[in-house]
């Protein structure tokens, strides 16, 4: 072995090589630095420091390659303009990019599987969150158009369990003139279709109908076609259609002056003058209407001043200028305070214009309520870190692949930042990919997702507005998180240790630690996923099957028109009710689902007998008949049921539910031939000839209402239509419809026949319910997907590295068993630690959803039991395949390998 020597000069022209292809140091200023270099060595060596150390302090004192680079940068580009250099840097940079993308093509072709993996993953997650981000852009969307959106505020009032948006008549009047805030004030009621009859024609249609006040106008931007809307608002008998209400009722003709019919509230038919045509409100508008008609057609029984026990209008505000909500509630507080006294429990707030639509007071399905948008927005976000975790995994894991071609660009001269950049450019190239095969993806799938959240979505929706800058800012956000750790990853390695193969520094056991960590991540998402779509089922299922205190099966509930008069409505009875198809018929203006009245009253003001006083009880009155609780079949559990044989029932009596003569202070037993009286003091005191089993009016959300059941008079009471309830025999019921609908027509002639089953009402209230549990399904789904396609890539890439020691295994007598195992063995461990770190917070987020329900299951062991051993299955299944192939190779080829 000949003896080390060192070489001063080659040692300068290998440094001086490593800054040779570097383009931040031109020819000059590798010469400056190299005769700086000298300089140094040749002063150390003076002064008697051997030559080589000489060398390698002098290096130091320079500082390194990244230290020098930093400081010839800051002039470089003032080289370049007074060199006159612009194009060739351009044209170089050019060629580096065009060299980047040549590269990372070549890659994706060489490794199809994992390009396919990924850029599927990528794709699939996009998708979602482009879905769900249309969905969000939608909600967030409403009641932003008016002029004044900003000034513009909806009152609720809050008792002691619950929001509500319906308030006292007085409110507004109180506001507009005490409240210097308050540049104007409007109230609406309804919003309910009702049959409108064009009276020249007598073509007629179902209308939504709003009563409302001439203010309405100053507040809202709903813009005017034709006539005067505040003019209009201002007469007794005037009345707004909408342009597409104007084209059912008139066609092509001018509707304006022109005359209509329809039964305001208790009045007979009314005929109306068309003042003025306006434009529909758009879909994001939480005020929907087709006819405005005057609020005074309530009569003064429903807009009494000075009644703050009777919430019935919404009331909205316009400020003077943008207030906060806050500071806005406490003006209104004080301003009431006088006028309240001791009269109501309730605290009146103040809440913006486009709070209503998402506070879920005018929830219908996964609309209208803001925490879906956080659900469905986490979701989506999951399902895409799910995918981002796939390719950091396959990306690193193949490290090992790219370890060599590395180092010889490192030799060469690249240092770490055009290396991150070769590793960012084919991010940035999958994702570009999996981004056009997500909007494609985005447009099939809008259908389903439209029937899934009750929306009109459209592909054209994806570039609105501001939609195409936030999707390339979402773009560029996941290509730079995506790629970043790999390309800083497989650039920090040292170039000798990759020339060598070095398996430690290709693969340090930090690199596999994150793998490991992100499977667990990919894996505890999917399970939470998975526990979360077992429990909603669950759940939904004890709702479907739940008692809910009465019979609706096979019942059918057929509303009346609300000027119906009762002779008529007895008459209708009768003759549904001496048809073989029925076995019972009862008239009611509140069955269960459809109890819409709420009378708060102090306990002493309703019972004076009651030990309870000082107690406030919210009663859900129904004016009812003698065939009520037989045709629903509710449990009476004390005294008797309303009876002919009593001619005083229809005047004072009053059957009450258990809960309500439970708050009361009673028994069932105590309650029967107690005093009571609904209403205000000038109502006559009735008794309570009967307790009924407590029974369901709403969902399995609420808890049970107090209930009073009293004989009904001759007209709806608070403005509530009547409704017919038939219970039918469970054979020829399209039959019996049609002989139902055929008596209805006969009495009812301008008013179509409309009809629901008890038993579809309830579970169409469930319907927000349904769609979640079917939308956790799918995301859960879809979780695992894309979690089971990053467990194959990653499942395959392992089999593949440790080909030849399963060789030598299989020599040494290894089973195919065993080796399946080893492959398995360490996924499983990792899908099982993963489930254990998802069992609290799904525990926890499913608590709190539950909570939403008065009557709920429990959450068991089994369910994450069952959820875990599908984990479990979904691993196996997954990587099993592969494992098993590798196990079967022949150990002559795997010796062979490499």
């Amino acid at each position: 072995m000949r003896p080390y020597h060192f070489d001063l000069e080659l040692a300068i022209a290998a440094w001086r090589r490593s800054l040779t292809f570097n383009r931040t140091f031109s020819g000059d200023d590798l010469d400056e630095l190299e005769q700086h270099l000298r300089d140094q060595v040749a002063g150390l060596v003076a002064i008697g420091t051997p030559e080589e150390q000489a060398y390698r302090q002098a290096l130091r004192e320079m500082g390194d390659q990244g230290t020098a680079e930093t400081e010839y940068r800051k002039v470089y580009w003032g080289k370049l303009h007074r060199q006159h250099r612009w194009v060739d840097e351009f044209y170089w940079r050019g060629s580096m990019i065009k060299n980047y993308v040549s590269i990372a093509v070549r890659q994706m072709r060489r490794h199809k599987v994992y390009t396919f993996i990924n850029v599927l993953g990528l794709s699939v997650s996009m998708a979602c969150c482009l879905l769900v981000g249309l969905y969000i852009r939608d909600e967030l969307a409403f009641d932003r158009f008016h002029e004044k959106a900003d000034r513009l505020y909806i009152l609720t009032g809050k008792g002691t369990d619950h929001i509500s948006l319906s308030t006292p008549y007085s409110l507004a009047t109180v506001l507009g003139s005490e409240l210097p805030d308050v540049a104007h004030a409007t109230r609406v009621w309804g919003g309910r279709d009702i049959p409108i009859l064009q009276m020249d024609t007598r073509n007629q249609v179902d209308r939504q109908v709003l009563l409302t006040e001439p203010s309405f106008f100053k507040l809202f931007t709903f813009p005017t076609l034709a006539g005067d809307p505040e003019a209009t608002l201002a007469k007794p008998d005037g009345v707004i259609l909408t342009a597409s209400s104007a084209r059912l009722l008139f066609g092509s003709e001018d509707p304006i002056g022109r005359q209509v019919s329809f039964p305001p509230m208790l009045n007979e038919n009314i005929t109306f003058t068309v003042g003025a045509v306006v434009h529909d409100p758009p879909a994001a508008s939480s005020i929907q209407f087709d006819v405005l008609a005057p609020l005074s057609l309530m009569g003064p029984m429903m807009l009494k001043e000075n009644e703050w026990g009777f919430s019935l209008l919404e009331t909205y505000v316009e400020t003077m200028n943008p207030l906060d909500v806050s500071t806005l509630t406490e003006r209104i507080t004080g301003v009431l305070q006088p006028h309240l006294g001791e009269e109501t429990e309730f605290v009146f707030s103040a809440y913006p214009m486009a709070w209503q639509h998402l506070s879920g007071l005018r929830a219908n399905g996964l609309t209208g309520q803001s925490k879906y948008l956080y659900l469905f927005g986490s979701v989506a976000l999951l399902v895409l870190l799910i995918a981002s975790v796939n390719y950091v995994n396959l990306v690193t894991a193949q490290a090992m692949r790219r370890i060599r071609e590395v180092g010889v660009r490192k030799t060469l001269g690249a240092f770490r930042m055009q290396l991150a950049t070769q590793f960012l450019v084919e991010s940035t190239l999958l994702c570009l990919a999996a981004f056009a095969l997500a909007g494609l993806a985005t447009a099939g799938a809008l259908p389903f997702f439209n029937d899934l959240v009750d929306k009109q979505l459209t592909a054209g929706d994806l570039f609105n507005g501001w939609s195409l800058p936030a999707w390339g800012a979402a773009l560029l956000a996941l290509t730079t998180v995506a790629g970043m750790y790999p390309a800083l990853y497989l650039a920090r390695f040292e170039p000798m240790s990759m020339l060598r193969g070095a398996g430690g520094a290709a693969s340090p056991s930090g690199g596999r630690r994150l793998r490991q960590g992100l499977i667990i991540c990919q894996f505890a998402i999917s399970a939470m996923l998975l526990i979360a779509t077992g429990i909603i089922y669950q759940q939904m299922q004890y709702v479907r099957q739940a008692d809910l205190g009465f019979d609706g099966e096979q019942v059918v509930v057929i509303d009346l028109p609300q000027n119906m008069p009762n002779a008529s409505r007895e008459t209708l009875k009768q003759r549904v009710a001496a048809y073989q198809g029925v076995l019972s018929v009862t008239l009611a203006n509140g069955t269960p689902g459809r109890f819409y009245l709420g009378f708060n009253r102090p306990a002493e003001e309703s019972a004076p007998d009651t030990p309870n006083t000082g107690q406030t009880i919210s009663y859900h009155p129904s004016s009812v008949d003698y065939d009520y609780i037989r045709t629903f079949n509710i449990p009476l559990l004390a005294g008797r049921d309303f009876s002919q044989a009593y001619p005083a029932d229809a005047l004072n009596a009053y059957i009450l539910n258990k809960t309500a003569v439970q708050e009361l202070g009673w028994s069932p037993a105590e309650a029967v031939g107690k005093t009571f009286r609904l209403g205000p003091p000038e109502v006559p005191n009735g008794e309570i000839v009967g307790v009924v089993e407590d029974f369901h009016i709403a969902t399995l959300h609420d808890p049970i209402a107090p209930v009073v059941l009293q004989m009904h008079r001759s007209g709806p009471v608070g403005g509530l239509p009547f409704t017919l309830s038939a219970k039918l025999e469970t054979g020829n019921i399209p039959e019996t419809l049609a002989y139902i609908e055929a008596q209805y027509s006969a009495l009812a002639p301008d008013f179509p026949f409309a009809f629901g089953f008890i038993d579809d009402e309830f579970d169409a209230m469930y319907r927000a319910e349904e769609r979640l549990s079917r939308t956790i399904t799918v995301a859960a789904a879809l979780a695992i997907f894309l979690a089971c396609l990053g467990l194959f890539g990653l499942a395959a890439f392992t089999a593949e590295r440790r080909t030849k020691e399963i060789g030598i295994r299989k020599v040494l007598g290894a089973t195919v068993s065993n080796i399946a195992l080893l492959l398995s063995r360490e996924f499983l461990v990792l899908a099982t630690l993963a489930f254990i770190l998802a069992i609290p917070p799904a525990y926890l987020l499913m608590q709190n959803w539950l909570s939403e329900f008065a009557f709920r299951i429990s959450i068991g062991p089994g369910i994450f039991l069952l959820a875990g051993g599908l984990l479990w299955a979904i691993v196996l299944l997954t990587i099993g395949h592969r494992a098993v192939r590798t196990a079967l190779a022949d150990p002559v080829e795997s010796l062979r390998y490499e």
